[in-house]
């Protein structure tokens, strides 16, 4: 017998490898596509040359994907040989402790040679069940890469879209729907991820039954009793239907007035759609008559609504995994472009996409919260999802929010107003209030600003520039830059209160800017000014600790040495992300 969490739980290892080898496939797509050259996308006459080359290219390429396949076939296979290994052994335990209360102490073990070959057997079955996937995933690999790519060309050499809004498009799709799917005999289509996980899960509970049978038939144990949970699958089905039949007490052979026939009432074992079969979770348990049934029968509607609840959850959990890999193929994508309009039109798909995946995190919580369920993290993780491509997702967001969306937002009783500026009114820099921030301090940043973004958008004017001002907002200094950043350890800052400056590539803070700001006390308000219009401020508020962010640099400063804050692949970034979390005021931004 197997705990039905137990059961859920074991697959994940094998989905993860399968899942890492879909992402690494994926990006080596995204890449094929953004390497295409573009001159030869806008030549009608290049279509022959275009195709023939395409083909024999991804022929070649091909076996790079035969051997990312066989290394992760390899893994997999081992992965699984682990799983079998340890579910049989479970198994054996708990069956056993059954048999013990009751004097007998002769069940099957681990050495048994019958247990050896059934799980050899099972284990061979399923890894079979997998090397039919990797097929699959050939053929899905190399359709994907034609179809898209054949796709991204007629669209661009027909005039319907240019070709970074081509790129964009397929590259979307791409990360939406995936590369693999795994069809079955009446048409039915499942992703990789779903097939290998119903296959690890099938295979190894068929094996744990088979034991647990077979243990009660040399035991002269003829009954068992089936395991049983809330939100069980129903069907119309007898079969199907499995609220029908868990949590009752079964005879092995026959039947009589106290137990029904097993492979009868459950369908087990011929039936796929009952007892032991796609994806079912029940266990089975030996039985001696006279002893209590450990297991809970629930109320009929009450196990209907936890079923449809339980389905409504997988769905929106499946909806935000299929959001992150769309970011995912997004953010590669972006990573990747070979030019700003490429990386320009997959910004605005990301940021629809965060967007997008906000709104199902959000609608996720509320549902579990709305009916008394508990959100399960794991079922949203996947592969290469981290705090970080979270954290670009919610920015994402944000910029999708304040480009489609106009007016005042308003933030824990502050004034804190948010007024968003569109492309229509790109050089309509409107004001913009921190907290304590004045009517007039607000209208003279705005004439500051401005004039900024006046400077910025001038012809060839890629520059940053900053302009330092004093308490009373008079101006202290003007200080240049260059493309990416600005140095503003200049004469006059530990006069200033407040430091505005551009951003002609339309980014928001860096890690940079936060680490200038939080070194100096003095500065109370830090802005920028994009070319696209939009206006950002950062302010300390006047409970702002700033003793905290002391003893955290020179702790890194320490560890990193003294170049901390140019060597941004070790304490820089370090240092900002710490600081941030432990500086419980935080630093308060409005746009």
């Amino acid at each position: 017998m197997l705990d039905g969490n137990y059961l859920w739980d074991i697959p994940d290892s094998v989905v993860d490898l399968w899942e890492e080898l879909e992402d690494w496939a994926i990006e080596d797509i995204i890449e094929r596509i953004l390497m295409t050259d573009k001159k030869n996308q806008t030549k009608t006459g290049a279509t022959a040359s275009y195709r023939f080359d395409l083909l024999n290219r991804l022929g070649m390429d091909m076996n790079n994907v035969y051997i990312q396949l066989s290394e992760y076939t390899k893994k997999s296979e081992k992965e699984l040989k682990d799983i079998f290994i340890d579910a049989g052994a479970k198994c054996l335990e708990n069956d056993n402790m059954v048999y013990l209360q009751h004097g007998i102490k002769d069940a099957l073990t681990g050495s048994n040679q019958w247990v050896r070959q059934l799980m050899e057997s099972m284990y061979q079955k399923t890894c079979g069940e997998m090397k039919n996937f990797t097929g699959t995933f050939a053929r899905g690999y190399q359709k994907t890469v034609l179809e898209l790519m054949d796709r991204a060309y007629v669209e661009t050499i027909t005039g319907m879209k240019s070709h970074a809004e081509a790129v964009a498009d397929v590259i979307d799709d791409l990360g939406r729907i995936g590369i693999t799917s795994v069809e079955y005999d009446k048409g039915h289509r499942d992703m990789v991820e779903t097939a290998v996980r119903r296959a690890v899960l099938t295979g190894v509970n068929r094996t744990a039954i088979q034991i647990s049978l077979e243990n009660a038939k040399r035991l002269g144990t003829d009954y068992v009793v089936i395991s049983s949970h809330l939100g069980a699958r129903v069907a119309e089905d007898k079969i199907a239907n499995h609220a029908g039949w868990q949590g009752k007490i079964y005879k092995i052979e026959g039947s009589d007035k106290t137990a029904p026939n097993l492979r009868e009432e459950t369908g087990y074992p011929d039936n796929p759609l009952g007892f032991g079969g796609y994806n079912c979770r029940h266990n089975i348990f030996p039985y001696f008559p006279g002893d209590p049934n450990p297991f809970e029968q629930f109320n009929k509607t009450e196990n209907e609504k936890a079923y449809r609840l339980s389905q409504q959850q997988r769905a929106k959990e499946r909806a935000i995994r299929k959001s992150k890999r769309q970011l995912l193929a997004l953010g590669k994508g972006m990573e990747a472009a070979p030019d700003e309009a490429t990386k320009a039109a997959l910004q605005e798909r990301y940021d629809k996409a965060s967007f997008l995946y906000a709104k199902r995190n959000k609608a996720y919580n509320q549902f579990c919260e709305d009916n008394d369920l508990k959100s399960k993290a794991e079922r949203l993780r996947i592969a290469k999802w981290n705090r970080s491509q979270a954290g670009m997702a919610n920015a994402g967001a944000r910029r999708y929010i304040l480009e489609k969306q106009a007016g005042t937002v308003s933030s824990g009783g502050k004034n804190n107003t948010i007024n968003v500026i569109t492309k229509e009114s790109i050089n309509n820099v409107q004001k913009i209030y921190a907290d304590g921030m004045s009517e007039q301090e607000a209208a003279q940043l705005q004439v500051y600003h401005k004039q900024l973004l006046s400077v910025s958008q001038k012809k060839n004017a890629s520059k940053e520039v900053a302009v330092l001002l004093d308490k009373d907002m008079n101006q202290i200094t003007t200080v240049f830059g260059n493309e990416t950043e600005i140095d503003l350890n200049v004469g006059g800052r530990t006069a200033a209160r407040y430091v505005l400056h551009n951003h002609p590539n339309n980014s928001s803070f860096s890690n940079r800017d936060l680490l200038w700001l939080l070194k100096n006390d003095n500065v109370k308000y830090f802005s920028i000014v994009k070319n696209n219009g939009e206006v950002e401020i950062l302010y300390k508020p006047d409970n702002f600790d700033i003793s905290l962010f002391k003893v955290e640099y020179l702790r890194l400063q320490k560890r990193f040495g003294k170049d901390i804050e140019r060597d941004e692949q070790k304490g820089y970034n370090k240092l900002v992300d710490t600081l941030l979390k432990k500086t419980k005021s935080g630093l308060i931004l409005t746009r």
